[in-house]
């Protein structure tokens, strides 16, 4: 691939990431979640830019770092109780963003965190009932 090629989809990959960390951490403050999990999401977002203006790495460890912070973030997201019907939308939102990738493997990982939230909320949480 060429420089500026991969560098444009880097950017583009650090762009969303960094989105998607900023409303997450806007939504863990205005619902006072465990606010432990910022410096995390700042950190994960402050290597991610390091990778891309560094232009450490190579791309499959750049596009694993980006994805890997989202797809936590994602599952941060989804194990409370107050955002069940809230957990549908994030991941269509997630699968948007990863089907641009082209990328099989991370569409079943997507798919597969949701089906593990929705069993947390089930199971753990039991926010999901069949009195529902």
């Amino acid at each position: 691939m060429r420089e500026q090629e991969q560098t444009s989809i880097h950017l583009l990959l650090a762009a969303t990431a960094s989105a998607f960390s900023v409303i997450l951490v806007l939504v863990t403050l205005a619902m006072s979640w465990e606010l432990w999990v910022i410096p995390l999401i700042v950190t994960g977002c402050f290597i991610i830019w390091w990778f891309h203006i560094g232009r450490d790495g190579s791309e499959i460890l750049y596009e694993n770092i980006c994805t890997g912070l989202m797809l936590i973030e994602f599952f941060f997201f989804g194990v409370h109780r107050d955002v069940l019907f809230e957990i549908p939308v994030v991941a269509c939102i997630l699968l948007l963003i990863f089907s641009l990738r082209d990328r099989k493997k991370l569409l079943y990982m997507t798919a597969g965190l949701y089906i593990l939230e929705l069993l947390y909320h089930f199971f753990i949480l039991h926010t999901i009932s069949f009195e529902m």
